[in-house]
């Protein structure tokens, strides 16, 4: 095995305690170099732990500023378990909800948590900012939690910034490995802290885990690290939990609050589940909304190219459905279609904008296998991806790059996406050769063109 291969063991003696009970969880980082380790370096990890502890110690103030995603908010109630386990004074904690579709490194964003009177800041998976500002509070010491790799050089870029290691630490997997999970790298942190964090927070993490990669990804490497959280989860109730987490962020009138509220009032998968808990029911209700607007929406007509390689679906939702129409619609192309990817785009979640979803339709995908299954070669025919799709028209309009800001067409290879401005993406629209005016889908109704 390679010096570059990750490389995770249990030792025997280890092993069988897991069979016997739960037990502490760690990670063998012997063969990997620092930096190179997944989820995230050895070094990282001690450094962020020693941090936390000290924060936790002066019972200054503590905000958290957590996105909207069920994996980043497992991961603040896994640090607040913790506080609350090491004696902290509770009421100095605030939690920063930012509005949708914006980034807690815009100016407005910025200064609303200033207002909170932080000591430390926990931001998690918010990305980075793009100036040369990495904390949200200037002044203020902040820990960065993140579950995929960051943009390469930019952790040095702001390492140079830095006034001391205690103003501003990064936790992140290293970019050319797979996404990890805000949870587990929480649940890692923190576990060393005190005996209890494993009973109360060992589920909360199997949660974060299966929201943000799935309930079989542990059968995978480098994700065998997650055998010992989840050896025991049975993947039914995981399954369940993660479609009732999935909506309450992306439906409006519930939001992230919903998702903090079950998972602090629950000390099982149980608790969540039960449909007579009050927190549970708003989960409830948020999934029915989501999926009945989803189905208002997949029984609309698409837009085709002229070239009919691309296909558009144009709604106006306040809810953030468009990535998982997108997700959806993509598969259920015919066989012989001639569409490689498929657009949803959505003019009613953020005033002002159109925010779409771009997926590669299996056909694609199933096209290129035929095409390498033909072929005698061994080389891997390269796939006309959504990335590279969206790159190539988006360099054909100037300024839309600028337009659609740092995070604009920073997804996957085969499902990304961006903000636009609606003059620029009815330019973006014409440059992918869509014909007609602009028509937004409310449902099963149509509005009129914006």
């Amino acid at each position: 095995m390679s010096s570059r291969t990750l490389r995770f063991t249990l030792s025997k003696a280890s092993s069988s305690r897991l069979r016997r009970g739960p037990q502490s969880f760690s990670y063998s980082s012997a063969h990997t170099p620092v930096g190179t380790e997944w989820p995230v370096s050895k070094h990282q990890l001690d450094k962020a732990r020693n941090w936390f502890e000290k924060i936790a110690q002066s019972n200054g103030r503590i905000v958290f500023a957590p996105n909207t995603s069920a994996d980043a908010l497992c991961s603040f109630v896994i640090f607040l378990r913790t506080l609350e386990l090491m004696g902290y004074d509770m009421t100095r904690t605030s939690l920063y909800h930012k509005p949708r579709a914006s980034s807690i490194y815009a100016p407005e964003e910025r200064e609303k948590v200033a207002s909170l009177n932080p000591d430390y800041i926990i931001s998690i998976d918010s990305g980075l900012p793009e100036d040369d500002v990495p904390c949200i509070v200037p002044g203020v010491p902040t820990l960065l939690v993140e579950g995929m790799g960051l943009e390469r050089g930019r952790e040095t870029h702001f390492g140079d910034h830095q006034e001391s290691e205690e103003s501003f630490q990064i936790l992140s997997p290293p970019l050319s490995s797979p996404p990890a999970t805000c949870s587990l790298t929480a649940f890692l942190l923190c576990q060393p802290l005190h005996p209890d964090v494993h009973r109360t927070c060992k589920y909360i993490a199997s949660i974060g885990a299966a929201c943000s990669l799935g309930t079989n990804v542990s059968k995978k490497q480098p994700y065998t690290a997650y055998s010992a959280i989840l050896h025991d989860v049975p993947s039914r109730e995981l399954i369940r939990i993660k479609s009732l987490l999935y909506a309450p962020a992306r439906v409006e009138g519930f939001g992230g609050a919903v998702i903090v509220d079950a998972l602090r009032g629950s000390s099982s998968f149980e608790d969540i589940l039960d449909p007579l808990s009050s927190t549970a029911k708003k989960l409830y209700d948020a999934q029915r909304i989501f999926q009945q607007t989803l189905d208002g929406f997949k029984r609309l007509p698409f837009r085709y190219s002229l070239d009919g390689k691309l296909a558009m679906l144009c709604i106006h939702s306040p809810s953030s459905v468009h990535a998982t129409l997108a997700r959806e619609l993509a598969l259920s192309f015919p066989i012989k279609s001639k569409v490689d990817h498929f657009i949803v785009a959505n003019a009613g979640y953020k005033s002002g904008t159109v925010s779409f979803s771009c997926r590669t339709t299996r056909t694609a995908f199933r096209r290129q296998q035929s095409i390498q299954d033909k072929l005698s070669t061994s080389s891997q025919i390269p796939l006309n991806d959504a990335q590279t799709m969206l790159r190539q028209f988006s360099k054909q309009v100037p300024g839309l790059v600028k337009d659609g800001g740092y995070y604009y067409n920073k997804g996957l290879p085969h499902a990304t996406g961006g903000s636009l401005s609606i003059e620029m993406f009815e330019k973006l629209r014409r440059t992918m050769s869509f014909v007609g005016d602009l028509e937004w889908h409310t449902g099963m109704s149509l509005e009129k063109p914006i």
